[in-house]
Order: C-alpha cells, then structure tokens, then sequence
C-alpha cells in the first residue's frame, strides 16, 4: 500500500524545509510494509526555492487556481489517482518526536480500511518549543477530552470540525465525493469534508494518539491574513453541508455549530479580531443557501 503525504504550501519556505528534511529522516528509519511518496502542492506559481523544494520530495504539484482549497481540491483529485491513502499536513507543522513511529502509526491506519482516520495533535508554540520539538503537553483535539464512542462524543462529531492535522484518508473516498467538494471552496474548511462525509455513513475512526505537532502561534499570514475571511468560510462551509446531508442530519448539526462556531457567544468570535455578522444575520445568510 501506498500512502502520500501531501503538504499544501504558500510562501513558507522555511518551515516547509523544516517538515520536509523531518519526513525525509523518518522515510530512512521506518522498517514497515507501507511505501510513501512526498507530494508539495504549491500556491506560489514561480516559486523562487522550487527546485530546492523538488530535491526533498517526490513530485511537486502547482496549484491551478488560487487559493488553499483550491490547492486542495486539485492535489486531492491528483494523488489519489496513484496512492492508496492520503495524508495532509500543513507547511508549518511536524510530526510528532518522542512518542511512536509517526509512520508506523500510519501503517496501523491503513490497515483499519476506514475511508477516514482523525489523529490526535499537540500543539507547538515558537516561544516554548525545545530545539527537538519533544514537547510535553496532552493532545489538543476538543474531543479526546471526551469517552471515545460516548453518546456526547457522537453527538459533538456531528458538528467538530477538524483542525488541518492529522487527517488520513482513503484514496477511493476521496475520488468518490470529490465532486460534492467544490461548493467548499472559499470555505478554508475543505479538507474537513471528506471526513465529515466518512463519519456520517459509519466509515469512520478517531485514533485517539498524537501524530503532529499543530504550529498554534498567532498567525497574520494564510488563512489568517484576513480574519473576517476566516468567519466568512465557516459561513459558507455550514451552508454548503446543508446540500451533502439529509436534512434530519443537517438540523442536528446547527444547535451544536451554532455554539462552537457562528453564533453570538461562540468560541470562534472570541479568537476573530473585527466586527462580524450578529447570529442573527448569520441565520437569515444561511436560510437563502
């Protein structure tokens, strides 16, 4: 079995050298059954450290139209043509050192046949990273608070959206709903549909275990050049799912993303800086979807 590591990038260059010359040391030490190929999809055309770049990877995609999901959205419909399991990572993350493997983690993965598979992460902040990222925090993941298959853990995985770290997938899922992946993008969310889609038909699995480092500085550069672009996706993202789901499913899902993320006193309009939309307006936004 093959599996890609895909790492969306733009104009990061020296943590994606960083990450890239990471994958390469633990592509020498693993010993398992599983073959990788290292695929940067970039959205920087004309790329002035490109060549360096292609030195530490196996093949090196630009992204035809602009953008992070379109990027994704592209590089997904590639790679899974030629690997039988993709997994992004982002151009500022690691994976993580001092606990197991990160590739053999990955093997135990692709053995479960599941068309998607959520990691657990840590989180790595500049200021208190040692120079081996070997970092001593629990996992991040909202959800590993919770007893795993609990009827509150199903429930909040009705509306969890997935932080871009440690997302496995299968190749064939993904080619089977790339189509209903489109109406994402400009969400900065699309590379959470596909697990999203996976939970709901039961083809799902939350391993519990950290397998990145997630870069948690506050950032002013790719999705978060532009807060009010941030709110303005998870708008969009919430009103696009309405047309993937049965409607008994997608009800279910407001009370619970309404609390986490658009509404009036929601967790994510505390970390937005700006002025946004009131829950209200929200509301009426999406009843026009």
């Amino acid at each position: 079995m093959k599996v890609c590591i895909l790492i969306p990038t733009y104009k990061r260059h020296a943590s994606l050298l960083r990450l890239l010359h990471q994958i390469g040391e633990y592509k020498s030490t693993y010993r398992g059954d599983l073959s990788f190929e290292i695929c940067v999809t970039d959205s920087e055309p004309g790329n002035p450290r490109r060549r360096e770049i292609e030195a530490l990877c196996d093949s090196y995609l630009v992204n035809p139209g602009d953008g992070f999901d379109s990027n994704m959205h592209s590089a997904y419909q590639r790679v899974s043509q030629t690997c039988d399991f993709v997994l992004s990572i982002s151009d500022d993350d690691l994976f993580a050192k001092g606990f197991a493997h990160p590739f053999d983690l990955l093997e135990v993965a692709a053995r479960q046949n599941q068309d998607a598979i959520l990691f657990d992460h840590l989180e790595l902040r500049s200021e208190a990273a040692p120079q081996n990222y070997n970092l001593k925090e629990g996992p991040y993941n909202r959800v590993s608070f919770l007893e795993p298959d609990s009827a509150l853990f199903h429930k909040v995985m009705l509306f969890y959206i997935p932080r871009h770290a440690g997302l496995f997938y299968k190749s064939t899922h993904l080619q089977k709903i790339h189509g209903k992946l489109e109406a994402f993008i400009g969400s900065l969310h699309l590379y959470a549909v596909p697990f999203q889609l996976a939970w709901q038909k039961g083809t799902a699995h939350y391993f519990g275990y950290p397998l990145v480092y997630f870069n948690a500085d506050e950032k002013e550069d790719g999705a978060w050049s532009a807060h009010r672009a941030v709110f303005d996706g998870l708008v969009q993202y919430f009103g696009a799912c309405k047309h993937i789901m049965p409607s008994a499913r997608y009800e279910a899902m407001k009370p619970g993303f309404m609390r986490f993320y658009l509404g009036d006193n929601s967790m994510m309009r505390a970390s937005i800086k700006g002025q946004l939309p009131s829950e209200t307006e929200v509301m009426a936004a999406l009843a026009e979807t």
